[in-house]
């Protein structure tokens, strides 16, 4: 079957045809000058307004979620800064630029994000707003919480932390305190992470959260002293309060999770299984997708070993869902990825209203360079699309004689089999420091049924321990038989069995078609997809996603023929 991109020879004229069509409506649009842009409205409208007016309009816009009316007037406001300007207006400068960041976070948007909390962590600093500094350190606390960074997210927590305790406001130091014991860093000495609780508790609130942090904090402190009979009452009933002032369904899980969590560490897997059972109701029955995914990882890895048919389920379910999330979470970040373009766009616009006039002056002169420059390019993309049409040929050729060599590796077990044989002849008679010859056979026979007729090795858990136990045997034992009969050492080994199996669930469409490449990886034992991707490629010489679209097109071809 030919390649797709070599059907069409008309493909490069079209190309340039296209570009040029597009030059065209460059062309037209910018013809529209006179036409006035929506935000220069929106920018002529609000710049009559004052410092105070500006920051009133933008939390108000920011309390409907018109985030990017809110953006416009906050970023007028702050063009406005200056040494010269009153107090109370530099004041509403500084608002302005934490409230910038926490729209750039809540959109996901870090880096900005970061450095507007560090524009309005400078303006009060300079200008001695100190009742803002705290919640602005809150704020980039949470943004290296983002990161998994929980050391420096607790130094700005603790920072915080330092001003709110002067500020009256029990509320807030309560919510920081939280913030500190959850983001616990295993290097910061426990005695410290109860000196926060006993804090908290001794600032009493009547919000109903608080009551339900401090159930929470209390059993994760247990947990984290490892005393989990303790810390599962607390968690326990920090489920019931939940359940009673209707929290909601991430409260109520998040205790249920710790409960499980807490009862595995005693070996109680029973009990683990039944509150998991009741997240996995709870999610279902509110929609909770990543709850629900949590929780299914968690039960078909306890069913592993009590009933596989039920395990195989839990896990095909959460591959799905998973990769569900997976799409869900791109689309969502698409959605962000317009939204913060269209805000930037708004405030380059802002920025460059005083250039206006000289922009449009250059434009015809740059459209004139620009249709010069696209011929020349278009020329230039013609020459190098028939060398890179070439050069695909060969790169074709040259996978699909590796995907032939793969395929090949599959279809070679029984003289690989015979090959052990032979070597297990070969091999010297046992001294005082090798197996004994009866144990070494045994031990190889065990490890061959492993590999060769059970699907134990895709488990992402599976050690050389695991090997030996089910050998009878030791770790040295087994890794000394591996070492012997194979020549290789049993991580080599273990990869080799998983990336082979890999390669049978790629070929197998009507099986394993509807699942990605991560959860191919995940379904043989490899919990990060680079590293499968890495091995795969190496042991085969291309990549999962390569191998995958060749044997395809192998089986076009044979259903066609």
């Amino acid at each position: 079957m030919p390649h797709t991109a070599d059907k069409s020879p008309w493909r490069p004229f079209a190309s340039l045809l296209l570009a040029m069509l597009l030059s065209s409506a460059c062309i037209g649009m910018y013809a529209h000058d006179n036409r006035q842009h929506p935000i220069e409205a929106q920018y002529r409208q609000l710049s009559t307004l004052n410092a105070q007016s500006l920051l009133r309009y933008g939390e108000t816009q920011t309390g409907i979620q018109a985030d990017d009316r809110a953006l416009v007037a906050f970023n007028i406001l702050m063009s406005r800064y200056s040494a010269q300007m009153e107090r109370q207006d530099k004041y509403a400068c500084a608002k302005a630029a934490c409230h910038i960041g926490n729209i750039y976070y809540m959109r996901c948007s870090y880096s900005k994000a970061m450095e507007y909390f560090l524009t309005s962590l400078k303006l009060c600093e300079d200008n001695g707003f100190s009742d803002m500094i705290p919640r602005i350190y809150n704020m980039i606390g949470n943004v290296y919480s983002m990161f998994n960074d929980f050391e420096r997210s607790s130094m700005f927590y603790r920072k915080a932390l330092a001003v709110a305790r002067h500020s009256g406001d029990k509320s807030f130091v309560n919510r920081l305190l939280n913030n500190l014991i959850c983001a616990y860093p295993t290097k910061e000495p426990l005695s410290r992470i109860k000196a926060y609780y006993r804090e908290m508790a001794a600032n009493r609130e009547q919000r109903p959260r608080y009551h339900y942090n401090l159930l929470m904090d209390k059993g994760m402190i247990l947990s984290y002293e490892n005393r989990h009979r303790e810390a599962i009452r607390w968690f326990r009933q920090s489920a019931h309060y939940a359940q009673e002032h209707q929290l909601g369904v991430e409260c109520e899980g998040s205790s249920y999770t710790s409960m499980a969590e807490s009862f595995l560490r005693l070996n109680q897997v029973d009990s683990a299984l039944c509150y998991l059972h009741t997240n996995e109701r709870l999610a279902r029955e509110n929609n909770q997708a990543n709850l629900l995914a949590e929780t299914l990882k968690k039960l078909y890895m306890l069913y592993e070993k009590r009933n596989l048919e039920r395990a195989l389920q839990y896990k095909s379910e959460y591959l799905d869902l998973n990769d569900s999330i997976y799409n869900i979470t791109a689309f969502n970040h698409l959605k962000n990825a317009q939204f913060l373009y269209e805000t930037n766009r708004s405030t380059d616009t802002i920025n460059n209203l005083t250039l206006e006039k000289e922009r449009k002056e250059m434009q015809l002169t740059m459209q004139r360079r620009w249709l010069v420059t696209l011929i020349a390019c278009s020329l230039l993309f013609m020459v190098l699309l028939a060398v890179v049409i070439v050069q695909k040929r060969r790169l074709k050729a040259s996978y699909n004689s590796l995907y032939e060599r793969s395929k090949a590796m599959l279809t070679e077990e029984n003289a690989y089999r015979q090959r052990i044989h032979d070597l297990e002849e070969q091999s010297p008679r046992p001294t005082s420091t090798t197996v004994p010859e009866e144990q070494r056979k045994a031990i190889l026979a065990c490890i061959m049924h492993t590999m060769e007729q059970t699907e134990d090795f895709c488990d992402s858990n599976f050690t050389i321990e695991r090997l030996a136990e089910k050998a009878g045997t030791n770790t040295r034992y087994a890794s000394q038989v591996i070492n012997q009969v194979f020549g290789k050492n049993f991580r080599t080994l273990l990869n080799e069995y998983r990336i082979k199996e890999a390669m049978r669930r790629l070929m197998d469409d009507d099986t394993y078609g509807k699942l990605t490449i991560k959860a191919i990886s995940e379904s043989v034992g490899y919990k990060s997809q680079a590293n499968f991707i890495t091995v795969f490629t190496r042991i085969t010489g291309i990549k999962p996603s390569m191998y995958q679209k060749l044997s395809r097109e192998e089986k076009e071809k044979k259903i066609n023929a």
